[in-house]
């Protein structure tokens, strides 16, 4: 992708060559076996091409080699070779990924930003505009707020910048202290847009009964509202009783969304079961600091009337949380499977997982080797299910997730509990209940 648009070129051709900048972002390579991706020249991983990283000068010959020369013929990563080319944080990546030589699914390309890995004209506008915003401004955010759909829309309006003369927003000062007086002794006039928006948007602050976020959000509706009216109504003249319009505009507001926001949550109870009468349970849960970040998944093994069988954790690198997910279910099958239990009732509390594993499409998938060994022991002759619970029902394998500081990067299998995790295996036992919120 090395071509030039000339001035001769057609717009066509040179639209074409544009998108390219695109396509290298959003195209990544799925690795299965490791036969068809270059190692060092495709992306593979979300750091991009190797090459950029390489410690040592990289030959032609080099630049050839595909992803599986790295490991060995079971998929173990040659980390004697790996630490001579490439950094550690590099490495920790590369952990991550699982891949399998022998298989025969060649490895095949997929489209990052979509979430099933197939190319669509949202995602790559999503793509495209990323690069524009505020790393810090988080999107869902806005969307989950407790307002009504216009809002929100304002809102997301406001912060790409959308609308003209913003500046009414952040001029009616003595409006926004009327409102609220103590705005003076802080920073509120002197943050940059973005900041200022999703600071108060954020704020758990209460402000009479309602909630600051609520009261900010309406009153930048409302404002804006007025100065349309003032801009396009010439009869338009702006109340001496904006601020009062605007308290009585969020109290609606927050007495009808929180009165339905209530409804539809109830309080329910939930406890981890005991696996069926000759089964085992096998419970897994993945864990990463960071999307990415250090990762690492683990699981216990219990029989029927709750008491221990294994445990494990296997330590990662740098990872995603679904990426650990389905590193715990891949190890906690495989334990299962080689210690000779063949009724198995496997839980996770991820829900993306559990659906990925269930999923018989041959769509792309930027974890496809790991989903394919996962899908193949379930295949396996044994009654083997799965099933989503919720995090309260998984806190023992969600502690062993969660405590791998001090571990190596390898699999740590342990035959007895840890000490530490033995209340949460008393409770689990004797089926402790506790609330939770839907």
């Amino acid at each position: 992708m090395s071509v030039t648009a000339k001035s001769t070129d057609s717009l066509l051709w040179k639209s074409i060559l544009k998108s390219r900048v695109v396509l290298e972002k959003g195209l990544r390579m799925n690795i299965t076996n490791g036969q068809k991706a270059k190692f060092w020249t495709d992306n593979w991983l979300r750091c991009g091409p190797l090459c950029s990283y390489a410690i040592n000068p990289l030959s032609e010959m080099d630049l050839e080699l595909p992803v599986a020369s790295f490991c060995d013929e079971v998929g173990n990563w040659d980390m004697q070779i790996l630490e001579q080319e490439l950094p550690r944080n590099i490495i920790l990546m590369i952990l991550a990924v699982k891949l399998d030589p022998t298989s025969e699914e060649g490895d095949t390309s997929c489209w990052i930003p979509s979430s099933d890995g197939r190319f669509s004209i949202k995602s790559t506008y999503d793509l495209q505009r990323v690069d524009s915003f505020d790393a810090e401004t988080h999107w869902s955010y806005i969307w989950k707020t407790v307002c009504t759909r216009k809002v929100k829309v304002f809102i997301w309006r406001i912060l790409h910048e959308s609308l003209p003369t913003l500046v009414w927003l952040l001029i009616e000062m003595n409006l926004w202290l009327q409102i609220d007086p103590t705005l003076i002794n802080g920073s509120f006039f002197s943050l940059d847009l973005k900041s200022w928006i999703m600071d108060n948007v954020r704020s758990v602050d209460i402000l009479a009964g309602i909630p600051w976020s609520i009261i900010f959000m309406y009153s930048l509706w409302l404002i804006w509202y007025w100065r349309n009216l003032f801009v396009f109504y010439d009869s338009f003249n702006w109340s001496r009783d904006a601020w009062q319009q605007i308290w009585t505009k969020s109290k609606e507001a927050w007495d009808f969304l929180k009165r339905e926001h209530d409804a539809v949550k109830k309080d329910i109870l939930i406890s981890w079961e005991l696996p069926k009468h000759s089964y085992v349970k096998l419970n897994v849960d993945g864990s990463a600091k960071g999307q990415p970040g250090m990762a690492a998944a683990g699981g216990v093994i219990r029989y029927e009337v709750g008491n221990w069988l294994l445990g494990f954790n296997y330590k990662i690198g740098i990872s995603c949380s679904l990426q650990a997910e389905l590193w715990a279910l891949y190890w906690g099958l495989t334990l299962c499977w080689d210690k000779g239990f063949r009724k198995v009732q496997v839980e996770s509390d991820s829900l993306l997982a559990v659906q990925k594993i269930s999923n018989q499409s041959l769509q792309p998938e930027q974890n496809a080797g790991l989903l394919k060994c996962i899908k193949e022991l379930f295949q396996r002759f044994w009654n083997c299910t799965l099933t989503h619970i919720h995090r309260e029902a998984n806190q023992c394998a969600d502690w062993m997730a969660t405590h791998h500081e001090n571990l190596l990067l390898k699999l740590h299998i342990m035959d007895s509990p840890p000490s530490s995790i033995s209340a949460i295996l008393l409770a689990d036992s004797i089926s402790i209940f506790w609330s939770r919120m839907m």
